[in-house]
């Protein structure tokens, strides 16, 4: 067996041709502008006080503690939403059916118990066109 003997001194060529180049966080993870063509900007002042809004809107729903008196209390602010649209706020388990009022109930039936009652003649000019058509001479 050989005795083990350290390597005090390595040559090693330090030349340019000899050099590797070392890996960045560039190399391995591109920029945003690289990949999606943009940079992330600063919001802008409108979007900044549609956020305000809706965050001081949250805040003020939110259960507040109350200590000014000494003891802990909890003050529960109701923030009110009102509906704007005209139309329910159903669920899957109820829905309220809409209004339908009698003349356009009498309408509805009407159209539903046309061909039972009394069925439209058909203008001639339409039978002959579904005639050709149905026998393959649309000309």
């Amino acid at each position: 067996m050989k005795p083990f003997h350290p390597k005090t001194e390595e040559k090693t060529d330090r030349s340019p041709e000899n050099v590797k180049p070392s890996i960045t966080f560039s190399d391995l993870l591109p920029s945003m502008k690289q990949v999606y063509g943009t940079d992330i900007q600063p919001p802008h002042r409108n979007d900044i006080a549609i956020y305000r809004k809706y965050a001081n809107m949250a805040i003020s729903s939110c259960v507040q503690s109350d200590l000014s008196n000494g003891k802990a209390s909890t003050t529960y602010k109701r923030l009110m939403l009102v509906q704007q649209s005209a139309f329910t706020i159903d669920n899957t388990l109820q829905v309220t059916t809409p209004f339908v009022g009698k003349s356009s109930l009498d309408v509805y039936f009407n159209y539903c118990f046309k061909g039972r009652k009394s069925p439209l003649s058909i203008n001639p000019n339409d039978l002959n066109l579904y005639k050709r058509y149905t026998s393959g001479k649309t000309y």
